[in-house]
């Protein structure tokens, strides 16, 4: 007879005990191929009646078949497993530990199940279903357990099992030896070396001063000490982090130094700079499995409906712990930890997008809000919705009834805590835009008519539908509001900071609208280096300057020398001058043949060399000098137009006369 203590299969048990078909079939069906598989789930469950199709006669025969083989009880056996690095572990490995400790290894035991492969993962769901830890953990460490026994795992996922089984006996022995008032940093240690690779002999560095008074952890000193020690970011992501969650921003590059630095182009850097905002919160995914009872408290109510996270609040932590985080940052944080039961607003996310062009407005503070409340309430709408209410010119104050109002942003119509939703959201709007709901319940919108400064020039240049001098746009804002006095200079300043709505012509303090370039066609910005530089942009070779003295004339009223003399004296070296007349720009790598750029200048451009020409045909000569002598034919038209200019020959019906 075989042992007891043997993980028998099913087939070999019924050599010795016959069951019935439909007894042998539930088994096969329910996984129960094992005499270790029936014991568990009678141990588990008290009876076999539980699985589908299983009847009295089945029960009967199923027990029997357990009687037959058990000739040891389960509680007597013998349980201990035994691994190269772990000495005796008994089946309940918790048995000696204290609550706190108890506590400890559960919240372990939490986090290595999400380390663990959805495979492995749900071989255990499929084993244990929901059985309390503490029956799973007496069966795992049991002499005769095997995972390989569990349905649809292979030998990787049983190794992957044995490793998470043996890390649960090394921590349970590694609790047993810690003393009470040192495990908080023991596990926390235990944590930072899973979280990252490699960290093992920087440890102890980076967990000095990391503990307060109380031994409790001090989250973002810990936080601030792994990212200087480079292993949280990449050395291109560490530079982009401080320019995104920094407080101060005093020692933060610019993204161009990045690039410059990192030797990556600039979008390199807005890819990671993208790719970091929108994953921030999974870099800190570690600090989600140290224990909220070990970190210090920052004053945060987790029962309250609302917590406002703000510059006073980062600034307070921050000359706590010496650290430099942003408010943003401390909302990501905060939400992490509070994640089971909050719902953050305002973490990098934007109120509303601005007309012409102008940057989205952020939110002022964050919020972390209820999570059942955050789910029934569209926070997001809300929010944009006051702020476009106040954003247009508010002509006479009015008001609304808040508790009507709200009930227009509602999920869920029935939702119970409207009281508490009201509290929220007129906590949101007053530390965003300082407006109230009074003592009746309305909310007050208050007459704004003041506008602000370039408010004020758009106004006056739609209306003119012409370029104007800051003087001239100055004035038309008095006339059109008397006792109004914007000098030129704060026009000026203001244009120049709302570059989306506004453009400037040449150097004269000359202001339109940018849109005019797209609905008009003689209007373009900037100045005629601009200009020019966008045109020869959009060619493959060099341009002769006849050509760029057309295209700039299209929006400037100027002459080839003045144009010449611009670019020549551009201090950026923008340009790049051939021969013959022919500009290109400094950016572009051209591939041409020099002989086209033959400079024209010599005795064959006399008047009296060019006498024989007398009564050519304009095309006629052109063609002339490029075939026999390979001239570039626009240079040589350029060279008779300018000639026909000055008197020195005449035209008349497209023929050259020449005295």
């Amino acid at each position: 007879m075989a042992s007891p203590d043997e993980n028998i299969p099913l087939e070999t048990l019924v050599r010795e005990f016959p069951l019935s078909v439909r007894a042998m079939g539930i088994c096969m069906r329910n996984g129960l191929t094992t005499l270790y598989r029936l014991r568990f789930h009678f141990r588990t469950h008290g009876k076999f009646k539980n699985i589908q199709g299983c009847g009295d006669r089945v029960e009967y025969e199923l027990t029997e078949l357990l009687n037959r083989f058990n000739s040891t009880t389960p509680e007597n056996q013998p349980k201990v497993i035994f691994k190269e690095h772990v000495e005796e572990v008994r089946v309940s490995p918790d048995r000696d530990l204290t609550p706190f400790k108890k506590a400890t290894l559960t919240h372990h035991i939490q986090y290595l199940l999400s380390t663990l492969t959805v495979r492995a993962l749900n071989g255990l769901k499929q084993q244990f279903g929901d059985s309390p830890w503490r029956t799973i953990m007496e069966t795992l460490f049991e002499p005769d357990f095997d995972f390989l026994d569990i349905k649809n795992i292979g030998e990787k996922s049983a190794k992957e099992l044995n490793g998470f089984r043996d890390k649960i006996a090394t921590f349970v022995k590694t609790l047993a030896l810690t003393e009470e008032n040192d495990l908080s940093k023991q596990y926390t240690k235990l944590i930072l070396r899973n979280a990252f690779t490699g960290l093992s002999e920087n440890i102890d560095e980076i967990l000095v001063a990391t503990f307060d008074t109380n031994d409790k952890i001090k989250l973002f000193t810990l936080i601030h000490r792994l990212v200087s020690v480079g292993v949280i970011f990449k050395p291109a992501e560490k530079e982009i982090f401080q320019i995104n969650y920094s407080f101060t921003k005093k020692n933060s590059k610019t993204y161009d130094t990045i690039a410059v630095d990192m030797n990556i182009t600039k979008e390199r850097v807005r890819q990671l700079k993208n790719t970091l905002q929108r994953q921030i919160g999974d870099y800190f995914e570690f600090i989600t499995t140290l224990k909220v009872n070990d970190i210090a408290s920052y004053d945060l109510d987790h029962s309250t409906p609302v917590i406002i996270i703000d510059h006073l609040k980062a600034k307070t932590i921050n000359e706590k712990e010496n650290v430099d985080f942003s408010y943003v940052f401390y909302s990501i944080i905060f939400g992490l930890l509070l994640r089971s039961s909050h719902a953050v607003l305002g973490d990098d996310e934007f109120i509303a997008n601005e007309p012409y062009g102008k940057k989205p407005s952020k939110f002022k503070n964050c919020y972390l809000i209820d999570k059942t409340i955050f789910e029934s309430f569209n926070f997001s709408s809300f929010v944009n919705d006051i702020y476009s209410k106040l954003s247009i010119k508010i002509e006479e104050s009015y008001s609304i009834y808040f508790d009507g109002y709200l009930y227009s942003f509602l999920k869920q119509p029935n939702l119970k805590s409207i009281t508490v939703l009201k509290n929220i959201c007129e906590q949101i709007i007053l530390h965003e835009f300082e407006v109230i709901v009074d003592g009746n319940g309305f909310l007050q919108f208050e007459k704004n008519t003041r506008q602000k400064t370039y408010e004020y020039a758009l106004e006056v240049l739609e209306s003119k539908s012409q370029m104007m001098t800051v003087y001239e746009i100055s004035k038309a804002i008095t006339e059109r509001h008397p006792g109004l006095n914007i000098a030129p200079e704060s026009i000026r300043a203001s244009l120049q900071r709302e570059k989306g709505i506004f453009i400037f012509f040449g150097r004269r303090s000359t202001y339109g609208l940018r849109k005019w370039e797209t609905d008009q066609d003689n209007v373009k910005g900037g100045t005629i280096r601009d200009i020019i530089e966008e045109y020869l942009m959009t060619k493959d070779s060099p341009v002769h300057i006849s050509e760029i003295l057309v295209h700039v004339l299209k929006y400037r009223k100027t002459n080839e020398r003045n144009v010449l003399t611009n670019i020549k004296m551009e201090e950026n070296k923008r340009f790049v001058f051939f021969a013959a007349g022919f500009i290109g720009i400094k950016t572009k790598t051209y591939d041409f043949d020099t002989s086209d750029y033959k400079g024209g200048t010599g005795p064959r451009f006399t008047t009296r060399y060019m006498a024989k020409f007398n009564d050519w045909n304009l095309e006629d000569v052109v063609n002339h000098y490029h075939q026999e002598f390979g001239y570039n034919p626009i240079h040589v038209r350029h060279i008779i137009d300018k000639k026909i200019t000055s008197g020195e020959i005449g035209i008349c019906e497209n023929k050259l006369v020449i005295k």
